[in-house]
């Protein structure tokens, strides 16, 4: 009799075992979830220690609204007042007007709505630097522009996966 118990114990330690290695080979890899990105690097980077979209969109998002309100505040100082520095001012804030209503998506399980606004912030940073380009002029914000520009393709690239 403890023959079949020892036996019944130790099947239930490899079913066990299998359940664990297949449970670990179901989680997601940073390298998997930023297969496809723009920038790998800046995405592995972004997604440090984390096996899921939603929550690496999520962290990404936020991060990114964080990173736009600090641009923000620098431009306003540095700027000046030309109506281009104003533009952008104004991209800023429709892109963290963007990064929120995203995140109330994401929440939401609408999938369509928040890839919608995440793409509203590529535009807003592109129509940043199109009101420079159109002058003929050097936009201040092309580093940061393009920074912002690949974390929200970033986002989109990692949320399609969730």
């Amino acid at each position: 009799m403890a023959r079949i118990n020892l036996k019944f114990s130790f099947s239930t330690i490899l079913l066990t075992i299998a359940i664990a290695i297949s449970a670990c080979s179901k989680q997601t890899t940073a390298i998997e979830l930023c297969s496809g990105a723009s920038d790998p690097r800046l995405c592995e980077s972004l997604v440090k220690g984390m096996s899921d979209a939603i929550e690496a969109t999520e962290s990404i998002i936020n991060k990114l609204i964080k990173e736009i309100e600090g641009a923000k505040k620098k431009a306003g100082k540095k700027g000046g007042t030309n109506e281009n520095v104003e533009l952008c001012l104004k991209d800023y804030d429709d892109s963290i007007s963007d990064l929120k209503e995203a995140l109330k998506h994401i929440k939401d399980g609408d999938k369509a709505s928040a890839q919608t606004k995440l793409s509203g912030v590529i535009s807003s940073m592109e129509a940043c630097q199109d009101a420079y380009s159109e002058e003929d002029s050097v936009s201040p914000f092309t580093k940061k522009n393009n920074l912002f520009k690949f974390t929200a393709d970033t986002c989109l690239s990692i949320y399609e996966k969730a």
